[in-house]
């Protein structure tokens, strides 16, 4: 889904399945295929907003209710920690975003000298 479809899809198709989903006692996860990580990260997160509401953490942070964000498409270390300043930046806490990295390859290069104990992450 193109950077076009997947704006398309969080105005139109989101808001349109978002209530039975979560009146049913569902949790809906945004997830975007391509275009520039931060960018689909943050429009999901300002449709999440928008849809579902939020609630303010203990720490000031926006924490969308009954939604999250799965970004995948891109993502290595340096990626990870702009979309997480530009997540925070805009006011939104980081706890509702969850980063895969899809082999096993790219997961070595995203965490260097960390593991999984330390950085409290699972990898399939």
């Amino acid at each position: 889904m193109g950077t076009l479809h997947w704006l398309q899809a969080l105005a139109e198709v989101v808001p349109s399945i978002a209530q039975e989903k979560v009146g049913a006692g569902g949790y809906m996860v945004l997830r975007p295929d391509s275009g520039d990580p931060i960018e689909a990260v943050l429009a999901a997160l300002d449709a999440a907003e928008k849809v579902f509401g939020v609630d303010t953490n203990k720490k000031g942070y926006k924490v969308p209710c009954g939604c999250g964000v799965i970004q995948g498409d891109g993502i290595n270390l340096r990626m990870l920690s702009k979309i997480l300043t530009a997540v925070m930046e805009k006011g939104f806490s980081a706890e509702v975003s969850t980063f895969l990295v899809a082999s096993p390859g790219r997961f070595i290069d995203c965490i260097g000298k960390w593991h999984a104990g330390n950085l409290s992450i699972v990898v399939e």
